[in-house]
């Protein structure tokens, strides 16, 4: 599925943003993606579905994540990568607003560059949490 819907894009957009020799030196690209559909949840698909597959990070063998403003940069535009909902500090005002935010499904990722390293964490909705405590009595292991 990756290979065929955006293996090929990727790299060009790759291509695009990095010179050839770096990009010829690396042993391997990881791109992580979230792999889902419209009834998908926690992990768990219905196998009639329709799936979709969204690209949320991409690690170059390393060298390490690429920079979020570099993410943004490349992945703009691209209809398969997550799209940026916002851009600024880390606040407990904005970390409420994810979190009675229905419309966001599971959450965000958040990403910053700290000391040259790519830091990330995940917000999650608490309609999603309150889905996930319903439907799994070992919820605190699937956050």
């Amino acid at each position: 599925m990756f290979q065929d819907n955006m293996g090929q894009a990727i790299i060009d957009r790759l291509q695009n943003h990095y010179p050839k020799q770096v990009l010829n030196t690396l042993e391997r690209i990881v791109v992580f993606c979230e792999f889902f559909g419209p009834n998908s949840f926690a992990g768990m698909h219905e196998q009639r579905d329709t799936k979709e597959l969204k690209v949320f990070d991409v690690h170059l063998f390393k060298k390490g994540f690429i920079a979020p403003k570099d993410f943004v940069e490349i992945f703009s535009g691209f209809g398969q990568a997550a799209e940026l909902l916002y851009q600024g500090t880390l606040t407990q005002p904005y970390i409420d607003s994810v979190r009675a935010d229905t419309s966001l499904g599971e959450g965000v990722v958040c990403k910053a560059l700290v000391n040259s390293r790519v830091e990330m964490c995940t917000i999650k909705t608490d309609a999603w949490l309150t889905k996930l405590k319903i439907q799994f009595t070992n919820w605190e292991e699937l956050v």
